[in-house]
């Protein structure tokens, strides 16, 4: 609609009283009175009417002051003035709010200039640590910032404002490449001096607690007993204390003890959200799973697990009205146990195992929440969560140990077994740079050392030598020659070709490799010939904590082959206490089956614990560097 109260612009008339152009271009000055005049200028101007002057517009249009900026600079040959331009342009980009301008301008600033520093360096003081400022800022509201590394190695942070921003970028690029403990190291130290910014102060509190609830309790007990004060300790026995507990009430207990021993600590000041939002215990919990047939000795390792927990939180606090209910779907179809479940008030169903009683419950589009015990073949379903033992995460894990230790190369080696493959094809999707060199797979353990040879090219060394003592026509000494562009080995195998690769890579001069494996290609049970193998399997096998050294007298099925579904059991209900915590996403869930997140698939990420083979046992290692965890007991503060 046009806006009435607009004033028009006024047009410039040629005044009655005044001039009269004519067509040739000149006019005369005829002064009149009274109707005369008006006669007199019609008549005298009816072929040239009057022309409107135009207004006058500027040569070139003028450009905005960005492109200006940004424009001499790229066009300046001396660092200096380029430095100046790009600078003027980050500071309108970032007064205005264009992230992704401001962003693109930072990068160019932080590229070397013509000396070969970086060209933010040719800038004033003054300018620097505004620009430091600007782009450490952009850095923390951007959690999904990759370039913060390049950033963190080109600025030097002036002041407490710039070093905390600094400081929570250096904890959250350690924490991508899976290094909690130091990355929550960082943090602790920040916040132990008096602080006066208080949503800063939150915020660190809250990736901290993030940081934390990333590690199996066995190495926060571990940290606790080494920190160096008292500050730092109480972080980690806080921790320990409350990601240990399997239900929402024996956390709430564990805080409420803690909060008080702690009262002006930075996390009782400024609590992480999730301590202060602890959900209530389900009053009655269903487990879904067999308990005869060709699944039965499955599905009593994970209702001895189940029961096992339940024991055990309910030995840890006061005697609750909690219930637990177990239908065995051997005896049961899934459609029967579910709605007997439901009609008995279960709050939450953990389970079933077997895959084709999950695909059926998910068809009957369940209103109670169901934490299944396996995954589906296709896609999530609402309502569902699924909890697997699955190969994949494994996959994921080497990746990341690949990663963190810094290999490029490996070499890989699988059998034809279903497993191996779907672990080789996580393996492959999520390798990224890493190359994969050379190949082998293993159909009889008879052939291991034959086909470690050829991966290796000690095969091909050999024939090269072959042919040329054929050619001179004499034999000489000779020494059999590995590739050299190898950092690690993966093997995707079961324990006896395991048990023969680690000697078939030792003759063929590659006993320096380090070997990364999943928990398939290890039997606890004869760790012979295996020395220095790194392996990835779940918490439970590996570390040795409170809930695990109380039960595992007690439950045969808690050890040996049928550990990890234990261990599921455990878990399934840990998480059945837990639910709404894993649904909000906020930190993760250390679990006996590993650390656990959600996806937005519905399915459950586990990260897997580290062991390396050392005198015929399994040795808790951290992730990167291989450094060996010995257990200790937790220091109370």
């Amino acid at each position: 609609m046009p806006n009435l109260f607009q004033r028009r612009p006024r047009k410039r008339f040629a005044r009655a009283q005044g001039v009269c152009r004519s067509s040739r271009g000149f006019g005369k000055v005829i002064r009149v009175h009274g109707s005369l005049a008006v006669l007199i200028a019609v008549a005298g101007c009816a072929t040239t009417p009057p022309v409107e002057p135009a207004l006058e517009t500027p040569a070139e249009p003028v450009r905005d002051a960005v492109e200006v900026a940004l424009h001499r600079a790229e066009t300046a040959a001396v660092d200096r003035v380029k430095a100046s331009h790009y600078f003027e342009a980050l500071l309108g980009l970032h007064a205005r709010g264009d992230a992704g301008g401001a962003a693109r301008v930072v990068a160019r600033m932080r590229a070397p200039g013509t000396d070969g520093q970086p060209l933010l360096a040719a800038l004033p003081e003054a300018a620097r640590r505004r620009f430091q400022t600007i782009a450490l800022g952009m850095a923390v509201a951007d959690p999904d910032d990759a370039a913060v590394g390049d950033l963190l190695a080109v600025v030097d942070p002036v002041g407490q404002q710039q070093e905390w921003m600094a400081a929570r970028l250096r904890a959250r690029e350690l924490s991508g490449a899976g290094l909690y403990v130091d990355a929550a190291k960082i943090l602790i130290s920040l916040v132990a001096d008096p602080v006066e910014n208080v949503p800063q102060v939150a915020e660190v509190s809250s990736a901290i607690w993030r940081y934390l609830s990333s590690l199996a309790a066995p190495e926060l007990a571990r940290n606790a007993a080494q920190a160096k004060s008292p500050e730092a300790r109480a972080w980690w026995s806080l921790a320990h204390d409350f990601n240990s507990a399997l239900t929402g009430t024996e956390q709430r207990g564990r805080w409420q003890r803690w909060r008080a021993r702690h009262p002006r600590h930075v996390a009782a000041r400024f609590p992480p959200p999730e301590l202060l939002d602890i959900a209530p215990d389900p009053e009655r919990i269903g487990l879904l799973t067999p308990l005869a047939g060709d699944f039965g000795v499955a599905g009593e390792a994970v209702r001895d697990g189940f029961v096992a927990a339940y024991l055990h939180a309910r030995a840890a606090t006061s005697p609750g009205s909690q219930g637990i209910h177990i239908y065995d779907t051997a005896a049961l179809s899934v459609e029967v146990a579910y709605e007997l479940a439901r009609r008995q008030g279960v709050d939450v169903v953990v389970g079933p195992l077997r895959k084709p009683a999950l695909a059926t419950l998910a068809g009957m589009s369940p209103n109670v929440p169901v934490i299944a015990l396996n995954n589906l073949e296709r896609g999530g379903r609402e309502g569902i969560v699924q909890l697997s033992l699955a190969v994949e995460d494994e996959a994921r894990a080497i990746t990341a140990a690949l990663t963190a230790e810094g290999v490029q190369r490996i070499v890989l080696f699988d059998n034809p077994t279903r497993w191996a493959a779907r672990a080789r094809t996580q393996l492959e999707a999520s390798l990224g740079d890493i190359e994969i060199v050379g190949f082998g797979t293993f159909l009889r353990v008879e052939d291991v050392t034959s086909i470690v040879g050829d991966a290796l090219h000690v095969t091909q060394s050999q024939a090269r030598a072959a042919r040329l003592e054929q050619n001179l026509g004499a034999s000489f000494e000779f020494t059999p020659r590995r590739r050299d562009d190898v950092d690690a080995v993966v093997a995707l195998v079961d324990s006896a070709e395991l048990r023969s690769l680690k000697p078939a890579l030792d003759f063929h001069f590659a006993r320096d490799l380090p070997v990364f494996a999943p928990s398939p290609a290890i039997d606890i049970a004869d760790l012979q010939r295996l020395e220095g193998v790194r392996v990835c399997d779940i918490p439970w096998r590996i570390h040795t904590d409170g809930l695990g050294d109380s039960i595992r007298a007690a439950f045969p099925l808690s050890r040996g082959s049928y550990a990890a579904l234990f261990a599921l059991g455990v878990d399934g209900y840990r998480l059945a206490n837990q639910l709404p915590r894993l649904l909000q996403g906020r930190t993760p869930i250390a679990g006996s089956t590993g650390t656990l997140t959600l996806g937005d698939d519905g399915r459950i990420r586990r990260e897997l614990a580290w062991a390396m083979v050392a005198e015929g046992a399994l040795v808790p290692i951290s992730v990167g560097g291989g450094e060996r965890a010995t257990s200790v007991p937790l220091a109370r503060d």
